[in-house]
């Protein structure tokens, strides 16, 4: 027996909108725990929401009843994995054992180890976990005995946790936002040794206007410098690369202006390993931040021809990062030269590492084979610490998502290191963005949402404002594109809007989109590739779904524009642009392997995909249509119904399976038959989106070497004219009646006076009595027209067509008169014509 569940009473939004009241406690020197009974009790009710949903990473947290209403035990509930968590909080002052035994078995009742499911007691929610949260410390000895005692009862049957007092400060401990956020900023510096950050100063104007080592008072360190270049390049090497590292955090092109001087005192002090390092480092710097490498792929080359292996394999690395955009599907020499650099432990190993991963997980293209740079990287897990080890981390997910891996596994451990505080905030966010990511391409909006919900919240905590209003506007593209509602896409997306600061984790010294944008309008082709590519690549690596969607549509333009078709439509298909990904296919000549796509669980790809199958069906070759139906009609078969809104992947997918028309195979037209046959039937005047999708898989059905598929398919048909969906009369007049059961069944409508059956006998020249009487009726309405009449209205329709038709077909040789003992039809038919004529030359009136 099914209990009725509560309406949820508060939103996770609802719990963070809380605020302390009263003052707290000044923090002393290294507290021990968090002054939780000092919260307001519904702030307390937050800071477990926060808990729940930040610590234990729970989806979907709602909380239910309000003070002073019987709740039955329960506050918060959460999901993850399945499975529903139920988390009761008690802001009291003690907790006894005999309070714990009370409050699991008020909830759980009996255990139901060993019992049999008629005899369960009822409980609310499915529930596999209980967890009583109390503001209070457990410190009783009785207490934790009973919490053994439960465990050991309800083993099997219901996971039960105690969170007091104690247990929530060891997991705030590193959670230094959040305690701030709720404590205040005094005790997220004593407790967590926090300081909460402040917003980014843009570095002082008089610096700016002039030189900033001069505005730093190190303007008499560069002039030592220089005084070395002549005569001691070494020391002036070493002072260079000091004042370069002085300016690398306010002005990063200063100190590449510096690195480049100190370079070149290297080279003239005969150490030109030390001199191809510092290439290496002004190379991939210029590769963060998005700057063109300019001269320094050659410089790195020629060096490293002096030096040998693995400098080789750097500079050839590094190359091909410079021109991926081009040639960055050759992925096998790449890994190899990577694979030298790492064994010889060079100090840029790891950074191309990264960088090559990224490029990869962002072309995802089907031409790689990443198991080799897989295995590599995962090599370097551990050692590498900060920003470049989540983003190793991210990318191996990523790479193992693409190998068969569930993104909800592959993103497992790294979700609950960010939400367990083992990665830093920012970085946090940057995992939630990529999870979010990963989990929306593999159909996964909810928890999709989610995580982007989760990386709203840190990036605002950080200040990174620009990652903030990315995420906002994929949780907007989500909620829409899977009908989750359009309020909150337009409340996301509008919040997006309200973000003022547009700092990212990830960001470059310019905006690609600009570079792409205005390259494009140039018609420079190449420029337009370098910059959308990196477009592409920064919205990918940061995680930011709907800028990402948005730069692959302009990177297809590109190629679209340079008649690349194959690559034009990958990035639409990945990007939701359907219609361009259809016009791009119709130019291309020969047929594209876009297979891959229909695996994509994403929506909006397999429509796309699905719709350029459809659009190539003629150039497909016979050995791809099993593989191409079979998975057309899982599509089909487990979606869900085809709307008017959002992607239609399911009635795109029955599209494509209607245009293989004759080269439709057998067994794909058995397993969709009966999901079309289903669509049929409807109340009269009733319309389906997806109408002619189903009349082409019925028409391609019909023409099955199965006869059972056949015959069902033709009597589907008949019955789609007899209640008429649109267009289901071409269909069945294209079949003609010497198809089996065809002109029985078009009789049979005919008799019952269905115009539409009756059209279609007299385009086949099949006239009997029920067709004979309608022609002379239509006759008789043509006849009473007026000629030569003025009148104020005039008629458009296809009344005198219609008559022709069937008075054609009624004097057709053959043509079955019994009964008919009007005017003989041939008079009737000349009638007709001559009102035709004279209506044809009435200038009062227009003839259609």
């Amino acid at each position: 027996m099914t209990q009725e569940q509560p309406t949820p009473d508060l939103l996770i939004s609802d719990l963070l909108g809380r605020s302390q009241a009263g003052p707290l406690p000044p923090p002393i020197v290294a507290p021990p725990s968090l002054p939780f009974g000092d919260l307001d009790p519904l702030v307390f009710e937050r800071l477990v929401g926060e808990v729940v949903w930040l610590v234990d990473g729970m989806n979907d947290v709602r909380g239910y009843g309000r003070p002073g209403q019987d709740q039955g035990g329960l506050d918060l509930i959460g999901r993850l994995d399945g499975g529903t968590h139920i988390y009761q909080v008690r802001r009291i002052v003690q907790l006894t054992a005999s309070a714990l035994k009370k409050a699991v078995e008020d909830f759980a009742g009996p255990s139901r180890v060993q019992v049999p499911e008629t005899e369960w007691i009822d409980r609310r929610f499915r529930a596999v976990r209980f967890v009583l949260a109390t503001a209070c410390s457990a410190d009783d000895t009785a207490v934790e005995d009973q919490l053994v005692i439960l465990r050991e009862k309800y083993a099997g049957d219901l996971e039960i946790d105690l969170y007091d007092g104690r247990q929530l400060s060891r997991m705030l401990r590193e959670r230094g936002s959040l305690v701030g956020g709720i404590f205040g900023p005094d005790w997220a510096r004593a407790f967590c040794g926090y300081d909460m950050p402040h917003a980014p100063v843009t570095p002082a104007g008089r610096a700016l206007l002039n030189d900033p080592l001069l505005h730093l008072g190190l303007g008499e360190i560069l002039t030592r410098a220089e005084e070395f270049t002549d005569g001691e390049p070494a020391r002036a090497a070493e002072l260079f690369a000091q004042l370069a590292q002085r300016l690398d955090q306010g002005f990063p092109v200063h100190a590449e202006a510096l690195r480049a001087r100190e370079r070149e005192m290297l080279l003239a002090a005969g150490n030109p390993t030390a001199a191809f390092t510092v290439t290496m480092r002004l190379l991939l710097d210029r590769y963060e931040t998005g700057d063109r490498m300019l001269d320094e792929p050659r410089r790195a080359t020629e060096l490293a021809a002096t030096l040998g292996s693995p400098a080789i394999d750097a500079a050839t690395v590094a190359t091909a990062l410079d021109d991926w955009f081009e040639r960055g599907y050759d992925l096998g020499p790449v890994t190899q030269a990577l694979k030298t650099i790492v064994a010889a432990e060079d100090p840029c190993a790891s950074q191309l590492v990264v960088a090559v991963a990224e490029q990869t997980v962002t072309d995802e293209d089907p031409a790689d084979d990443p198991a080799g740079l897989t295995e590599l990287a995962g090599g370097l897990v551990g050692h590498l610490t900060g920003m470049a080890g989540v983003r190793l981390e991210c990318c191996l997910a990523d790479l193992s998502i693409r190998a068969g891996v569930d993104p909800v596994e592959a993103y497992r451990d790294l979700t609950r290191r960010a939400l367990g505080g083992y990665i830093s905030e920012p970085l946090a966010g940057l995992v939630h963005m990529r999870s979010g990511r990963a989990l929306a391409f593999a159909g996964y909006p909810d928890d999709a949402i989610e995580a982007y919900r989760r990386a709203v919240l840190v990036a605002a905590t950080s200040d990174n404002g620009g990652d903030a209003r990315d995420a906002l506007r994929s949780i907007s593209f989500l909620s829409s594109k899977h009908g989750l509602g359009f309020e909150g896409a337009f409340n996301a997306m509008r919040s997006a809007r309200s973000v003022g600061s547009h700092d990212r984790l990830i960001s470059s010294a310019d905006d690609p989109a600009v570079s792409a944008l205005e390259a494009l309008v140039d018609g420079n082709l190449p420029d337009a590739s370098r910059e959308a590519h990196r477009w592409v690549r920064q919205k990918r690596v940061a995680g930011a779904l709907l800028d990402e969607l948005v730069a692959r549509r302009r990177y297809g333009e590109v190629f679209a524009r340079a008649g690349v078709l194959a690559s034009a439509v990958r990035q639409f298909i990945m990007a939701d642009a359907q219609d361009q990904a259809v016009r791009a296919a119709s130019a291309a000549p020969e047929s594209l392997e876009i297979s891959q796509f229909l695996d994509v669980s994403a929506n909006w790809v397999q429509a796309s995909a699905a719709a350029v199958i459809r659009n190539q069906a003629d150039l497909l070759p016979d050995s791809a249509i099993d593989g191409l139906a079979a998975r057309l009609v899982t599509i089909a078969v487990q979606g869900t119904a085809p709307s008017l809104m959002g992607p239609q992947p399911e009635k795109e997918a029955l599209g494509a399976l209607g245009a293989f028309d004759l080269r439709l195979p057998i067994s794909a037209a058995r397993n969709v038959l009966p999901l079309v046959c289903e669509m049929v039937p409807r109340e009269p005047g009733h319309y389906r989106s997806a109408d002619n999708e189903m009349l082409a898989v019925l028409a391609a059905c019909a023409h099955s070497d199965a006869p059972e598929v056949a015959t069902s398919a033709i009597a589907a048909l008949v019955d789609a004219m007899g209640r008429s969906v649109h267009l289901a009369d071409r269909y069945v007049s294209a079949l003609g009646p010497a198809t089996p059961g065809v002109l029985d069944g078009v009789r049979r409508l005919a008799a019952d006076g269905d115009d539409n059956a009756l059209i279609t006998l007299a385009g086949w020249d099949e006239a009997n009595g029920p067709l004979v009487a309608a022609a002379r009726s239509a006759a008789q309405t043509i006849l009473s027209e007026p000629v030569g009449t003025i009148r104020s209205t005039f008629s458009i329709g296809s009344a005198a067509e219609r008559c022709a038709l069937l008075l054609r077909a009624a004097v057709a040789p053959g043509a079955t008169l019994a009964e008919d003992t009007g005017e003989p039809l041939t008079g009737l038919l000349d009638r007709v014509v001559h009102h035709l004529l004279f209506w044809a030359e009435d200038r009062n009136d227009l003839v259609w």
